[in-house]
């Protein structure tokens, strides 16, 4: 509540001092240029505290629609949107590329450091998925294979949608196999945006798939989705064949 309150105050007051100066300047030239015999640059603004008064009554109304405005912009947006602006994301050159990747990472790690929970960071890391950002990909990586949250992948998973399936193909096929229910159905949805891997892959993938499908010990929902894996796999190795 406090913070919410200075956030108010700073709004306020930028605004008022922002107002004053803006209007004080243009009154000064105008009176310069056109009243000032002399040509002196000393300006007596008698009416100064009068117009004080009424800017602060003025600001007082636009500071509140602007804190609303700017309280439900996500602050997150405009972090990334500043970073993408200032750096020009169709560079060529490969040293201002590697600058705007560093500053992302940088930008990411320390929002994620500050997050005060898990649910945090897994929102965190859901919302800079979807900006399709590559560190981030590695990141998601990297917590899976820490076990950083306890098997508990199942947001990590679906994280990964936002990116190319091909380089986790394997991955997938694992998590369909061996991950519960949510795991699993995030997991055939990126086997399902596949079009193309290696026939060797495809092939040795059907058949194993084929001999855990065969298994009678499956839950209805996992039998069920194997075997949408295997139709999935069959077309994918008949169209790599094709191509």
């Amino acid at each position: 509540m406090i913070n919410k309150i200075l956030y108010f105050l700073g709004i306020y007051f930028y605004t008022v001092i922002s107002v004053l100066i803006i209007s004080n300047i243009t009154v000064g030239i105008a009176y310069f240029l056109f009243y000032s015999k002399h040509g002196s640059i000393l300006i007596l603004y008698k009416d100064f505290f009068s117009d004080l008064i009424l800017i602060m009554k003025w600001a007082f109304p636009t500071s509140i629609a602007m804190f609303f405005l700017l309280d439900k912009i996500d602050k997150r947006d405009i972090l990334f949107y500043t970073l993408r602006k200032i750096l020009n994301p169709k560079a060529i050159d490969k040293n201002e590329s590697k600058k705007q990747d560093e500053l992302l990472k940088s930008a990411f790690l320390d929002q994620f450091n500050q997050c005060r929970n898990d649910n945090e960071r897994l929102q965190l890391i859901t919302w800079w998925s979807e900006k399709k950002i590559h560190y981030v990909y590695v990141f998601i990586l990297h917590l899976i294979d820490s076990d950083y949250f306890k098997g508990d992948i199942k947001v990590l998973v679906k994280a990964l949608k936002n990116y190319p399936p091909e380089p986790i193909f394997n991955r997938a096929i694992k998590w369909i196999i061996y991950g519960d229910v949510e795991i699993a159905h995030e997991a055939f949805e990126i086997i399902n945006s596949i079009s193309n891997v290696s026939i060797d892959d495809a092939d040795i993938t059907y058949k194993n798939t084929l001999l855990v499908y065969n298994n009678d010990n499956h839950e209805e929902w996992r039998k069920e989705l194997l075997g949408k894996l295997l139709k999935k796999l069959n077309d994918i190795s008949i169209h790599t064949k094709q191509a």
